[in-house]
């Protein structure tokens, strides 16, 4: 079986991992860094030859964090040369600057209606304020790129 980990764990987080591994009876495994993994799911996904010593970079864009790294291809997969990340920085940061905008323009329309949906106090308006978040959220994700 094979894990991801970080690609700044060290080897008592990588040996912690790998030892919780067996010990939930998961058997022999084989841990991979997050980069190179994502690295090698892609390649092989497109289909794409990329020679020995080419380098990419790879980014980990999830709720609360970003990540990037620069791989190198291998004669026999990958290998991290850099890897940094925020811890502070992710979607949900992404979705708070686009509900913020939002705010911006529209709370100057209807500022009893936008108070309703920026501060709910009502079930109603909980309810739509969440309806709202899910909207944004669901705004940001669907626009990538394949």
């Amino acid at each position: 079986m094979t894990l991801t980990c970080p690609a700044g764990w060290g080897a008592t987080r990588r040996s912690t991992l790998a030892a919780a591994a067996r010990t939930a009876g998961l058997g022999r495994i084989r841990l991979v860094t997050e980069p190179v993994a994502a690295a090698a799911f892609h390649l092989r996904r497109s289909g794409l030859e990329l020679p020995v010593g080419s380098r990419l970079v790879v980014y980990d864009f999830g709720a609360g964090t970003f990540d990037a790294s620069v791989v190198r291809r291998t004669s026999d997969g990958f290998e991290v040369l850099a890897a940094c990340g925020l811890p502070d920085v992710g979607g949900l940061d992404i979705d708070v600057a686009v509900m913020d905008a939002l705010g911006a323009a529209y709370a100057v329309r209807d500022e009893v209606l936008w108070t309703r949906l920026a501060r709910p106090v009502t079930v109603t308006d909980r309810r739509a304020r969440f309806a709202w978040q899910h909207d944004v959220r669901t705004g940001k994700d669907c626009c990538h790129f394949p």
